[in-house]
């Protein structure tokens, strides 16, 4: 099956021949290669949502990996990029997690952006009485919107990057008084479209906590629910189908292991054009993380596995960006 998604990914996006152009916007490097590489974490809930009531050597395991991890990437030399996809925060979003969180993005020595996830900004300071999390305010919802802003040193929740002929779109959650856990705004669309609108002939990738709907398996309770999704999904859905530059839907939210039957597989592109890549928790027993490679002509996905040391082959996805087709 892996290699059937493979020869449809390469066959579907040969098929649309999408034309890239223009002019380039320059990201150096540490050192000489053809490829640019983004390394994608998500959900870090740090130190842990695991409690250390609930078991305290495997909330610890679960805190030494994680660092770990840091550690893995800090010793790659061709890292141009990290992504944090949102959750770095261990549940509530108090200053408190914020502090922690804080500290666990700067033990990464690599340049690094970061977007919003639910944690950040949707509950309550404190859990309920049944230790349970709770919804926040609006006006507390907006207040750590800010909070993050200010934490992690970022203008806006939602900004684009250039590398090369690349663009990069970088979307949060932003609405305080909405019912769904991943929602942009009005506000976020309009600015959206325009960013579109602008690079139409740019390759685009887009980065934002919760999946497109359809591209995971409905393997549990939550996977393809309003929550577990972008919002709003309609709205999205005409936007994206608007701008065939659209290659890449890069999403946390949903922890999939990368050993679930639907992490790497044909149920991943959306509508038959836009790769949907998952990327699984970095609380779990196992963490993996995915490394996107820019080359000119194509986007290379390789899944690593932090625990082996190694590559899962098998998992290895390519992405063509014809540049002169068309």
């Amino acid at each position: 099956m892996r290699k059937k998604l493979i020869a449809t990914i390469v066959l579907l996006f040969s098929f649309f021949g999408f034309l890239f152009f223009g002019n380039q916007a320059k990201t150096t490097s540490s050192t000489q290669k053809d490829y640019h590489r983004i390394v994608i974490l998500s959900d870090a809930h740090y130190p842990s949502k695991l409690s250390a009531a609930e078991d305290s050597v495997g909330r610890q395991t679960k805190i030494n990996n994680k660092l770990k991890t840091i550690n893995d990437i800090n010793g790659w030399n061709d890292v141009d990029l990290v992504v944090f996809l949102g959750d770095i925060v261990e549940k509530l979003g108090n200053a408190e997690d914020y502090s922690k969180a804080k500290e666990f993005v700067d033990k990464l020595t690599k340049p690094k952006t970061l977007i919003v996830g639910n944690h950040e900004f949707m509950y309550e300071d404190y859990l309920t009485t049944n230790g349970k999390l709770k919804w926040a305010s609006p006006e507390l919802r907006a207040a750590k919107l800010e909070r993050f802003k200010n934490a992690f040193r970022l203008n806006d929740l939602y900004y684009i990057r250039y590398i090369d002929n690349y663009l990069l779109v970088f979307l949060s959650p932003d609405v305080t008084n909405g019912k769904y856990l991943t929602e942009i705004s009005s506000q976020q669309l309009s600015w959206l479209e325009k960013t579109l609108a602008a690079n139409k002939t740019r390759p685009t990738l887009m980065f934002f906590h919760a999946p497109l709907a359809g591209t995971l398996a409905s393997y549990n309770k939550d996977a393809n629910t309003p929550n577990f999704i972008v919002q709003p999904e309609k709205q999205l859905h005409d936007l994206l189908m608007k701008n065939p530059q659209i290659l890449l839907w890069v999403s946390g939210h949903t922890h999939t292991p990368a050993t679930n039957p639907s992490f790497a597989e044909a149920i991943n592109l959306y509508e038959g054009k836009i790769l949907n890549l998952h990327n699984p928790t970095l609380d779990g027993k196992i963490i993996w993380t995915n490394s996107i490679y820019l080359y000119p002509d194509k986007i290379s996905i390789r899944t690593f596995n932090h625990n082996t040391g190694e590559f899962v082959e098998s998992l290895d996805r390519t992405i063509p960006v014809d540049l002169a087709a068309k």
